[in-house]
C-alpha cells in the first residue's frame, strides 16, 4: 500500500516566477516557504487548498527534483507500491481548475504537466504540518 498524489508539476523557480508576477517577493523566501506562499496565492484568485493544495515533493523518485504539486488528488492505493504503481488520470474537471490556474499564472499548458508522485511525503524528507488556518 503506498499513498499517491497527483496534479500538475510547478517547479522552484516557476513558482519564484508566478509569486513576482503577482507583486510578492519570492526571494526573500526558502524554499520551504514556497507552497505554502502559492496556495495563498491560489486561495486569492478564488481556488482553495481543498481544491488544489501545493505540496513539496523530489520527483519522480527519492532523491530526483524537488517541485511543487499542485495537488488536485491524494489516495491511499492498496495494490500498489513505490516501484510499482499505476499514475491517477487527469479528469475533466481537472482540467477545468487548470484553465483557472493558467489565466492567473500566465503558464501555457505545457508548462504544467499533470504527474502522479508516489509517497510524496516521505520522498520530499518533509513532513507537512497542519495548521488551523486554511
Amino acid at each position: 500500500m503506498v499513498m499517491k498524489s497527483a496534479g500538475w508539476q510547478l517547479t522552484y523557480k516557476q513558482a519564484r516566477q508566478w509569486l513576482k508576477s503577482h507583486s510578492l517577493d519570492p526571494e526573500d523566501m526558502d524554499e520551504p516557504e514556497l507552497p505554502d506562499a502559492v496556495g495563498k496565492m491560489l486561495t486569492g484568485i478564488g481556488i482553495p487548498n481543498t481544491t488544489v493544495d501545493p505540496i513539496p515533493v523530489d520527483y519522480p523518485r527519492r532523491g530526483d527534483v524537488a517541485i511543487i504539486i499542485l495537488c488536485r488528488i491524494s489516495k491511499e492505493d492498496m495494490r500498489s507500491t513505490v516501484p510499482y504503481y499505476t499514475k491517477i488520470r487527469e479528469e475533466d474537471a481537472d482540467r477545468e481548475v487548470k484553465k483557472r490556474i493558467l489565466e492567473h499564472s500566465g503558464f501555457k499548458d505545457e508548462d504544467l504537466p499533470w504527474v502522479t508522485a508516489v509517497d510524496p511525503f516521505q520522498a520530499s524528507g518533509w513532513r507537512r504540518q497542519e495548521t488551523g488556518d486554511a
